[in-house]
Protein backbone atom coordinates (compact mmCIF):
# COMPACT_ATOMS: atom_id res chain seq x y z
CA UNK A 1 0.00 0.00 0.00
CA UNK A 2 1.00 3.43 -0.11
CA UNK A 3 0.08 6.59 1.59
CA UNK A 4 -0.66 10.04 -0.19
CA UNK A 5 -1.96 13.18 1.82
CA UNK A 6 -2.57 10.81 4.83
CA UNK A 7 -5.37 9.07 2.18
CA UNK A 8 -4.87 5.06 1.55
CA UNK A 9 -4.36 4.15 -2.01
CA UNK A 10 -4.84 1.02 -3.09
CA UNK A 11 -2.11 -0.54 -6.02
CA UNK A 12 -3.72 -2.52 -8.19
CA UNK A 13 -0.44 -4.24 -9.52
CA UNK A 14 0.68 -5.09 -5.52
CA UNK A 15 -2.71 -6.42 -4.66
CA UNK A 16 -2.63 -8.87 -7.76
CA UNK A 17 0.52 -10.62 -6.55
CA UNK A 18 -0.98 -10.74 -3.38
CA UNK A 19 -3.71 -12.95 -4.14
CA UNK A 20 -5.06 -13.12 -0.77
CA UNK A 21 -9.03 -13.93 -2.46
CA UNK A 22 -9.08 -16.53 -4.96
CA UNK A 23 -12.45 -16.43 -6.15
CA UNK A 24 -15.12 -13.74 -6.35
CA UNK A 25 -17.98 -16.66 -5.04
CA UNK A 26 -16.79 -16.27 -1.44
CA UNK A 27 -19.78 -14.35 0.84
CA UNK A 28 -19.20 -12.63 3.92
CA UNK A 29 -21.59 -11.09 6.40
CA UNK A 30 -22.48 -7.36 5.91
CA UNK A 31 -19.38 -5.51 6.83
CA UNK A 32 -19.43 -1.83 4.91
CA UNK A 33 -20.68 0.67 5.75
CA UNK A 34 -18.67 1.66 7.82
CA UNK A 35 -16.36 2.03 4.76
CA UNK A 36 -12.29 2.61 4.80
CA UNK A 37 -11.04 5.85 3.58
CA UNK A 38 -10.59 4.71 -0.48
CA UNK A 39 -11.93 7.02 -2.97
CA UNK A 40 -11.27 5.36 -6.32
CA UNK A 41 -9.19 3.21 -8.90
CA UNK A 42 -7.81 3.95 -12.73
CA UNK A 43 -8.17 0.41 -14.39
CA UNK A 44 -5.96 0.17 -17.36
CA UNK A 45 -7.45 -1.21 -20.94
CA UNK A 46 -5.91 -2.07 -23.88
CA UNK A 47 -6.25 0.12 -26.97
CA UNK A 48 -9.35 -0.15 -29.01
CA UNK A 49 -10.84 -2.68 -26.32
CA UNK A 50 -14.52 -1.95 -25.30
CA UNK A 51 -14.53 -2.71 -21.46
CA UNK A 52 -18.14 -4.23 -20.83
CA UNK A 53 -17.93 -4.13 -17.75
CA UNK A 54 -20.56 -5.19 -15.21
CA UNK A 55 -21.13 -4.25 -11.81
CA UNK A 56 -22.50 -5.98 -8.49
CA UNK A 57 -23.24 -4.96 -4.72
CA UNK A 58 -22.21 -8.01 -2.77
CA UNK A 59 -23.64 -8.96 0.45
CA UNK A 60 -20.94 -8.13 2.72
CA UNK A 61 -21.91 -4.29 1.34
CA UNK A 62 -18.57 -3.57 -1.33
CA UNK A 63 -19.57 -3.48 -4.96
CA UNK A 64 -17.18 -5.48 -7.51
CA UNK A 65 -16.59 -4.66 -11.22
CA UNK A 66 -15.71 -7.18 -13.80
CA UNK A 67 -14.35 -5.84 -16.84
CA UNK A 68 -12.87 -6.89 -20.41
CA UNK A 69 -8.92 -6.16 -19.72
CA UNK A 70 -7.24 -7.01 -23.21
CA UNK A 71 -7.51 -9.70 -25.67
CA UNK A 72 -5.62 -12.82 -25.12
CA UNK A 73 -3.75 -14.90 -27.95
CA UNK A 74 -6.47 -17.37 -28.01
CA UNK A 75 -9.08 -14.77 -29.11
CA UNK A 76 -11.07 -14.72 -25.91
CA UNK A 77 -10.40 -11.68 -23.92
CA UNK A 78 -8.71 -11.55 -20.33
CA UNK A 79 -11.69 -10.50 -17.99
CA UNK A 80 -10.86 -9.29 -14.67
CA UNK A 81 -12.94 -8.39 -11.08
CA UNK A 82 -12.30 -5.73 -8.73
CA UNK A 83 -13.84 -4.93 -5.17
CA UNK A 84 -14.20 -1.42 -4.67
CA UNK A 85 -13.26 -1.19 -1.04
CA UNK A 86 -11.90 -4.48 -0.68
CA UNK A 87 -9.15 -3.64 -3.08
CA UNK A 88 -9.07 -7.04 -4.65
CA UNK A 89 -8.44 -6.99 -8.39
CA UNK A 90 -8.15 -10.71 -9.88
CA UNK A 91 -8.54 -12.54 -13.38
CA UNK A 92 -11.92 -14.79 -13.83
CA UNK A 93 -11.17 -18.21 -13.97
CA UNK A 94 -12.10 -20.16 -17.21
CA UNK A 95 -16.28 -20.26 -17.15
CA UNK A 96 -16.07 -18.59 -13.56
CA UNK A 97 -17.85 -15.26 -15.40
CA UNK A 98 -20.61 -16.71 -16.49
CA UNK A 99 -21.69 -18.72 -13.31
CA UNK A 100 -21.19 -15.37 -11.05
CA UNK A 101 -22.77 -13.22 -12.88
CA UNK A 102 -26.02 -15.85 -12.90
CA UNK A 103 -25.59 -16.01 -9.74
CA UNK A 104 -25.69 -12.61 -9.11
CA UNK A 105 -28.88 -12.41 -11.47
CA UNK A 106 -30.87 -14.79 -9.61
CA UNK A 107 -30.07 -12.86 -6.06
CA UNK A 108 -30.68 -9.83 -8.10
CA UNK A 109 -27.31 -8.06 -6.64
CA UNK A 110 -26.43 -6.98 -10.36
CA UNK A 111 -26.45 -3.51 -10.40
CA UNK A 112 -28.90 -2.02 -13.42
CA UNK A 113 -27.94 1.96 -13.40
CA UNK A 114 -30.55 3.03 -15.54
CA UNK A 115 -32.57 2.31 -12.24
CA UNK A 116 -30.45 5.35 -10.66
CA UNK A 117 -31.22 8.32 -13.44
CA UNK A 118 -31.25 10.08 -9.71
CA UNK A 119 -29.94 9.75 -6.49
CA UNK A 120 -31.78 10.66 -2.97
CA UNK A 121 -29.14 11.53 0.13
CA UNK A 122 -30.27 11.35 3.71
CA UNK A 123 -30.65 15.06 3.89
CA UNK A 124 -32.72 15.31 0.85
CA UNK A 125 -30.02 16.35 -1.73
CA UNK A 126 -30.31 14.89 -5.01
CA UNK A 127 -28.22 14.41 -7.87
CA UNK A 128 -29.84 13.40 -11.09
CA UNK A 129 -27.82 13.53 -14.56
CA UNK A 130 -29.32 15.89 -17.54
CA UNK A 131 -28.77 16.10 -21.45
CA UNK A 132 -27.80 13.68 -23.45
CA UNK A 133 -24.99 12.20 -26.00
CA UNK A 134 -24.99 14.33 -29.41
CA UNK A 135 -27.04 12.43 -31.83
CA UNK A 136 -25.44 13.61 -35.07
CA UNK A 137 -27.95 16.03 -35.84
CA UNK A 138 -27.66 19.53 -34.27
CA UNK A 139 -27.57 18.47 -31.01
CA UNK A 140 -25.59 20.24 -28.32
CA UNK A 141 -22.56 17.89 -27.74
CA UNK A 142 -22.47 19.81 -24.74
CA UNK A 143 -24.92 18.90 -22.64
CA UNK A 144 -23.92 16.41 -20.37
CA UNK A 145 -24.03 17.46 -16.76
CA UNK A 146 -25.01 16.71 -13.16
CA UNK A 147 -26.94 18.74 -11.26
CA UNK A 148 -27.59 18.67 -7.35
CA UNK A 149 -30.54 19.83 -5.67
CA UNK A 150 -31.04 20.36 -1.94
CA UNK A 151 -34.24 19.15 -0.02
CA UNK A 152 -36.19 22.59 -1.09
CA UNK A 153 -35.47 21.72 -5.07
CA UNK A 154 -32.65 24.14 -4.82
CA UNK A 155 -29.91 24.37 -7.19
CA UNK A 156 -26.28 23.71 -5.80
CA UNK A 157 -24.00 22.63 -8.32
CA UNK A 158 -24.22 22.21 -12.09
CA UNK A 159 -20.85 19.65 -12.40
CA UNK A 160 -19.24 18.94 -16.33
CA UNK A 161 -16.86 16.05 -17.11
CA UNK A 162 -14.45 16.05 -19.97
CA UNK A 163 -12.22 14.10 -21.75
CA UNK A 164 -9.16 15.57 -23.06
CA UNK A 165 -7.98 13.55 -26.04
CA UNK A 166 -4.23 13.47 -26.45
CA UNK A 167 -4.20 13.72 -30.09
CA UNK A 168 -7.10 15.12 -31.92
CA UNK A 169 -9.64 12.89 -33.56
CA UNK A 170 -11.25 14.12 -37.09
CA UNK A 171 -15.28 13.40 -36.70
CA UNK A 172 -17.98 14.89 -38.67
CA UNK A 173 -19.20 17.98 -38.41
CA UNK A 174 -22.92 19.38 -39.68
CA UNK A 175 -22.39 22.38 -41.34
CA UNK A 176 -26.36 23.03 -41.67
CA UNK A 177 -26.50 23.81 -38.06
CA UNK A 178 -26.83 26.79 -36.75
CA UNK A 179 -23.39 27.43 -35.12
CA UNK A 180 -21.80 25.69 -37.17
CA UNK A 181 -23.04 27.68 -40.69
CA UNK A 182 -20.09 29.86 -41.14
CA UNK A 183 -17.89 27.40 -40.75
CA UNK A 184 -17.76 26.02 -44.57
CA UNK A 185 -16.38 22.83 -43.45
CA UNK A 186 -18.35 18.94 -42.96
CA UNK A 187 -15.51 17.89 -40.72
CA UNK A 188 -13.71 18.89 -37.36
CA UNK A 189 -10.51 18.08 -35.15
CA UNK A 190 -12.23 16.91 -31.79
CA UNK A 191 -9.97 17.62 -28.90
CA UNK A 192 -12.27 17.18 -26.15
CA UNK A 193 -15.20 15.37 -25.38
CA UNK A 194 -18.04 15.94 -22.81
CA UNK A 195 -18.59 12.77 -20.99
CA UNK A 196 -22.01 11.69 -21.00
CA UNK A 197 -21.56 7.67 -20.02
CA UNK A 198 -21.21 7.78 -16.93
CA UNK A 199 -22.94 5.48 -14.31
CA UNK A 200 -23.72 6.60 -10.59
CA UNK A 201 -24.97 4.90 -7.68
CA UNK A 202 -25.21 5.42 -3.80
CA UNK A 203 -23.66 4.27 -1.12
CA UNK A 204 -25.09 4.16 2.84
CA UNK A 205 -23.15 7.46 4.19
CA UNK A 206 -24.01 10.07 1.75
CA UNK A 207 -21.27 9.49 -0.89
CA UNK A 208 -21.99 7.97 -4.15
CA UNK A 209 -19.96 5.87 -6.89
CA UNK A 210 -19.05 6.84 -10.19
CA UNK A 211 -17.71 5.12 -13.37
CA UNK A 212 -16.52 6.67 -16.08
CA UNK A 213 -15.56 4.97 -19.55
CA UNK A 214 -12.68 6.72 -21.52
CA UNK A 215 -9.96 5.49 -24.02
CA UNK A 216 -8.07 2.77 -22.36
CA UNK A 217 -9.52 3.26 -18.99
CA UNK A 218 -11.85 2.93 -16.60
CA UNK A 219 -12.41 5.27 -13.67
CA UNK A 220 -14.35 4.00 -10.36
CA UNK A 221 -14.09 7.20 -8.28
CA UNK A 222 -16.24 8.14 -4.81
CA UNK A 223 -17.74 11.62 -4.26
CA UNK A 224 -19.33 12.91 -1.29
CA UNK A 225 -22.59 15.59 -2.40
CA UNK A 226 -20.10 18.35 -3.38
CA UNK A 227 -18.58 16.31 -5.94
CA UNK A 228 -15.66 16.36 -3.55
CA UNK A 229 -13.33 13.24 -3.85
CA UNK A 230 -9.83 11.96 -1.99
CA UNK A 231 -8.60 10.90 -5.54
CA UNK A 232 -8.66 14.46 -6.98
CA UNK A 233 -4.83 12.92 -8.61
CA UNK A 234 -7.31 11.16 -10.57
CA UNK A 235 -8.40 14.38 -12.48
CA UNK A 236 -6.47 16.78 -14.21
CA UNK A 237 -4.95 14.72 -16.41
CA UNK A 238 -7.14 13.53 -19.14
CA UNK A 239 -10.45 13.61 -16.99
CA UNK A 240 -11.23 17.16 -15.61
CA UNK A 241 -14.47 18.69 -13.64
CA UNK A 242 -15.43 21.77 -14.69
CA UNK A 243 -18.38 23.88 -13.15
CA UNK A 244 -21.35 24.37 -16.36
CA UNK A 245 -21.21 28.25 -15.28
CA UNK A 246 -17.39 28.26 -16.06
CA UNK A 247 -18.01 26.19 -19.83
CA UNK A 248 -20.97 28.37 -20.44
CA UNK A 249 -19.33 31.21 -19.70
CA UNK A 250 -16.26 30.13 -22.34
CA UNK A 251 -18.61 29.66 -24.92
CA UNK A 252 -20.67 32.43 -24.82
CA UNK A 253 -17.46 34.67 -24.97
CA UNK A 254 -16.55 32.77 -28.33
CA UNK A 255 -17.39 34.91 -31.87
CA UNK A 256 -19.31 31.52 -33.81
CA UNK A 257 -19.35 29.18 -30.92
CA UNK A 258 -18.85 26.48 -33.93
CA UNK A 259 -17.82 22.64 -33.03
CA UNK A 260 -14.05 23.32 -34.07
CA UNK A 261 -14.55 26.74 -31.88
CA UNK A 262 -15.25 25.03 -28.77
CA UNK A 263 -13.05 22.13 -28.90
CA UNK A 264 -10.14 24.29 -29.34
CA UNK A 265 -10.95 27.39 -26.62
CA UNK A 266 -11.87 24.39 -24.45
CA UNK A 267 -8.98 22.37 -24.92
CA UNK A 268 -6.30 24.95 -23.80
CA UNK A 269 -8.23 26.15 -20.29
CA UNK A 270 -8.11 22.38 -20.02
CA UNK A 271 -4.70 22.24 -20.45
CA UNK A 272 -4.22 25.20 -18.50
CA UNK A 273 -5.16 23.52 -15.81
CA UNK A 274 -3.70 20.71 -15.94
CA UNK A 275 -0.25 22.67 -16.70
CA UNK A 276 -1.42 24.60 -13.58
CA UNK A 277 -1.95 21.33 -11.54
CA UNK A 278 2.03 20.17 -12.26
CA UNK A 279 3.74 23.43 -10.75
Amino acid sequence: MKKKNGVIILTISMILTMGFVTEPFAQEAKKYPPYPDVWGYRLSIAEGISPGFRVGRMADGDYIVSYDKEKKKDGFYRTLWVTFFGGVNKEFEKDEWGKFWKKMGEEKREVEFSRWPKITLSDGTTIERYGGPASGRCDDPFDAYFKTKDKNSNDIIRKMFFYLYDKPVKDHLNPYCERNMHYNKDYYFKKVENIFVVHFLPLEDDTFLMLFEVPKSLLFIRFDSNFNTKRSDLFGKDIFGVDRKTFVDIRNKLKDGNDQEVNNTLSAYLKKIREEGKR
